[in-house]
């Protein structure tokens, strides 16, 4: 998304061509809210940012706990290497890879950040779909990794997310190859159950490529809602577990067409959100706007959107260039991976809590 361009990612829906005629429809609630402008934006400067990470070739993604930044790489032996936030330091290499007891062949997804008194929890997905938990604290004051497998039996679904609520409820959803869907739930105990009022999103199917429909969520468990971002839709989407709550947030004026999208080919498609994460008050939304093929040969400019948990715009922050994922510390420092340069770094930028204020 370049900003000097601005006009024309807000007028994406409606300037796709080389699509072919199709019904027109949408995945949303109800209730949608259109977003044109911020409250508050500020456009990041050079001078803004530190590199504090610059020995980190082949790291393709990033994920902040506390004051721990870890790095994974899925061409190393361990996935992932760790580094504290306070001096820069690594400290251990973690998740090997392998096919032995506790060892992976392929990166885990699925990642979920839970703070419990002495204890960092990094819960993850297997590719086969078995359950972990990773003490990432423990692990790094015993310099020596603390993971068990918690044993779910999600039968023969092919899960896509799984996410702990508590230490027997999961936020789950699994992906249907027969009608290219995906389908959320709530699980425990062996049983699936329904979320009440989202069947706008379950029920919903293409016909041409399920990536259509691809989306990144993020959880608030105290509020018991969730934030999910669609990869290829300009769209939000919030809802409550208890059924309470749906809202569908719009980037622009108009929602993109879902039958369009999934007709369109390759070349047109638009690569919109690129993750979304949870802090107690907001989430924040990595957003890119921009064609396939600038995602992967450019150097767009991209933007960070804050929101609160009930889908107002609080903040937007543009960043220059494209960064692939971001993370934010506990005292409000936000670290940002730039890897589609000669050489992979992290970059800090520390004013998060002030832009907030």
């Amino acid at each position: 998304m370049k900003f000097r361009n601005s006009l024309f990612v807000l007028l994406l829906p409606i300037v796709f061509v080389a699509c072919e005629s199709v019904p027109t429809f949408y995945m949303k609630f109800d209730e949608v809210k259109y977003v044109n402008k911020f409250p508050k934006e500020k456009s990041v400067k050079d001078k803004d940012l530190q590199i504090v990470c610059d020995d980190i070739s082949g790291c393709c993604d990033l994920f902040v706990a506390d004051s721990i930044l870890v790095g994974i790489f899925p061409e190393a032996d361990y996935f992932w290497k760790a580094y504290s936030l306070k001096d820069n330091s690594f400290k251990m290499s973690l998740i090997r890879k392998g096919h032995g007891r506790n060892e992976f062949p392929y990166v885990p997804h699925s990642i979920v950040i839970n703070k419990r008194s002495d204890s960092l929890l990094c819960s993850f997905l297997s590719n086969d779909n078995r359950f972990f938990v990773c003490d990432l604290g423990q692990s790094i004051a015993q310099n020596r990794e603390v993971i068990k497998e918690q044993k779910l039996n999600f039968g023969n679904k092919d899960m896509k997310w799984c996410a702990p609520l508590n230490d027997s409820l999961f936020y789950i959803t699994y992906t249907s190859w027969l009608d290219y869907s995906h389908t959320r739930m709530l699980f425990s105990n062996g049983s699936f159950m329904d979320i009440p009022n989202i069947e706008c999103l379950n029920n919903i199917t293409v016909e041409k490529d399920i990536n259509t429909l691809s989306f990144l969520y993020c959880l608030n468990n105290k509020r018991s809602r969730v934030a999910e971002v669609m990869k290829r839709l300009n769209q939000i989407n919030i809802y409550s577990f208890d059924g309470s709550f749906q809202k569908t947030i719009c980037i622009g004026d108009q929602l993109m067409n879902v039958g369009e999208i999934d007709h369109c080919s390759k070349a047109n498609v638009m690569e919109c959100f690129g993750n979304v994460i949870s802090y107690s008050n907001y989430f924040v939304a990595l957003y890119h706007g921009v064609s396939r093929k600038d995602y992967y040969e450019s150097d767009a400019p991209c933007s960070l959107m804050f929101f609160d948990w009930e889908g107002n715009p609080l903040l937007k922050l543009n960043i220059p260039f494209m960064i692939s994922n971001f993370g934010i510390s506990g005292d409000g420092t936000m670290y940002m991976l730039r890897n589609n340069t000669e050489k992979e770094v992290i970059l800090k930028y520390s004013n998060i809590n002030s832009l907030l204020d």
